[in-house]
């Protein structure tokens, strides 16, 4: 299995927590909240030299989907009011299917990524909820700091001492992953 080892770059950094977050092959991509930042998500994790043979990435992925034994679970969290109506879902039971994803994760010894991309776009009453209900539970943070200026993952990253990677920019994100999945896997991008 190849190891996806994500070595927080300085500028990713933010002091005091967690220094790395060590994620594994397969990957499963789903979206708790129907925002379009899935496709953005998908397309980091590809950019970055992911295999992916190795990846799935379904809108509506159940517990089903998540990796029989370890891998990397990342769920792409901040509610669309549109993509709730057009799936006909609500914030409630999108929280549902994130624990049931969750509870399955740590079962089968995944690693629980929380994805916040939409920046301040994505936060909000409804996509609060259902953050929060991921980011209790999560195991890595990879957030766009500009939805994160209230520091609400930050700081129960903080709390539950869990690894928290802030970017300003997607590009910068991108190159974390692409450089920590080259340093873990050597011939990766040849």
């Amino acid at each position: 299995m190849k190891k996806l080892a994500f070595v927080v770059v300085s500028f990713l950094l933010v002091t005091g927590f967690a220094l790395a977050a060590e994620l594994t092959d397969p990957v499963m991509i789903t979206s708790i909240g129907q925002s379009a930042d899935l496709t953005i998500a998908k397309a980091m994790f590809k950019k970055a030299g992911v295999d992916t043979t190795q990846m799935v990435v379904e809108k509506l992925a159940t517990s089903s989907k998540v990796p029989d034994s370890g891998g990397t679970v990342v769920l792409v969290v901040g509610a669309s009011n549109k993509g709730l109506g057009e799936a006909r879902i609500s914030a409630d039971s999108e929280i549902a299917r994130a624990k049931s994803i969750i509870a399955a994760a740590h079962k089968n010894g995944s690693t629980v990524v929380l994805c916040h991309i939409g920046g301040k776009e994505r936060r909000g009453e409804q996509s609060d909820a259902i953050c929060k209900a991921v980011a209790d539970e999560a195991d890595f943070f990879l957030v766009k700091k500009d939805g994160d200026t209230d520091g609400l993952f930050a700081g129960i990253a903080k709390k539950n001492d869990k690894t928290y990677a802030g970017f300003d920019k997607i590009t910068e994100g991108i190159k974390a992953i692409k450089n920590a999945y080259s340093a873990a896997t050597p011939d990766a991008g040849k």
